[in-house]
């Protein structure tokens, strides 16, 4: 057995725990497996490590199932629900081997640079000494990296040393006009975890974590109006 594909059993047998942690299903388990195994194969042709994979790297994977599909069908894949199905277990993948997906754009000023520093130490830290999931990992990362992008400037070395709950709050206004209070209460999990980090780590003069408000959840509230309890 060579070492590359040694490597790739190792990282597929981590993705097959992963799915099992999670509890997916056992058949989307197996088309995940599946999925991930052919695209490393074409990782293997294309001469490209899976560390260093870039969103051209899963393209080009698609565009040969796309051929492989029609030589057999006769016609092109349905695109949404055949990319979706092809795609969930890569990007799963992706997201155990480089921590992260899809991955930051290479930054390009020095405040973008900082901002990338900032969220691989984030990272590190929850992967190293808290020891979270890599998916909880990559969604905490996310959300910090909104948040100082919404900063921008505001977010320098010495500007976040006086971060204030006044900009906070900004932002978690901003937040909430484009989800809903479930998926906003979510963000405000996210949201105290990075800022308690930022003070842990002495980058800002408070701990705000705790003027973050959670939204109020109703009873019932997911379920659609005509279907409610009378």
């Amino acid at each position: 057995m060579s070492d590359r594909h040694f490597s790739h059993e190792v990282w597929l047998s981590q993705l097959r725990n992963h799915l099992t942690e999670e509890r997916y299903a056992a058949r989307t388990s197996r088309q995940c497996i599946a999925v991930a195994r052919r695209f490393l194969r074409c990782l293997d042709k294309q001469h490209v490590e899976v560390s260093a994979a870039q969103p051209a790297s899963v393209e080009e994977y698609l565009q040969q199932a796309r051929r492989i599909y029609r030589r057999r069908h006769g016609h092109s894949p349905d695109h949404k629900g055949w990319r979706c199905l092809h795609t969930n277990g890569i990007h799963m993948l992706l997201r155990l081997v480089q921590g992260q997906w899809p991955p930051v754009p290479r930054a390009v000023t020095p405040i973008e640079s900082l901002h990338s520093e900032i969220r691989g130490e984030y990272a590190q830290w929850m992967a190293g000494q808290r020891g979270l999931a890599q998916g909880t990992v990559s969604h905490r990362c996310s959300e910090a990296g909104r948040l100082l992008d919404w900063l921008g400037e505001r977010a320098s070395r010495e500007e976040l040393a006086t971060l204030t709950h006044l900009e906070v709050d900004g932002y978690m206004k901003y937040r909430a006009e484009s989800v809903g209070r479930r998926s906003l209460q979510d963000v405000t999990t996210k949201i105290r975890s990075f800022l308690t980090w930022l003070h842990m780590t002495e980058q800002t003069s408070r701990d705000l974590s705790s003027t973050v408000i959670a939204p109020q959840l109703y009873a019932f509230e997911s379920i659609p109006s005509h279907s409610r309890p009378n």
